[in-house]
């Protein structure tokens, strides 16, 4: 059985993307990519979901995420 990750920012509920925090999409004082739940939603500035992502969804995410960051 998979094991679910828990939110990197407030360590208290399963992670349901994978986020990006700081420069160049918003500036949050956190920085870098973080498994997030809901808490977060205010400050990424970029996420990719964990769900989606599972489902087989997840490839146009990186393609684009490759396309914006490079």
């Amino acid at each position: 059985m998979p094991i679910e990750p828990i939110c990197e920012v407030c360590h208290k509920k399963p992670a349901t993307s994978f986020s990006f925090f700081g420069t160049p999409f918003h500036d949050s004082g956190i920085q870098g990519w973080k498994f997030v739940c809901g808490c977060a939603v205010d400050a990424e500035g970029y996420y990719i979901s964990i769900k989606d992502y599972l489902k087989g969804n997840g490839r146009p995410w990186l393609e684009h995420l490759a396309e914006v960051l490079i």
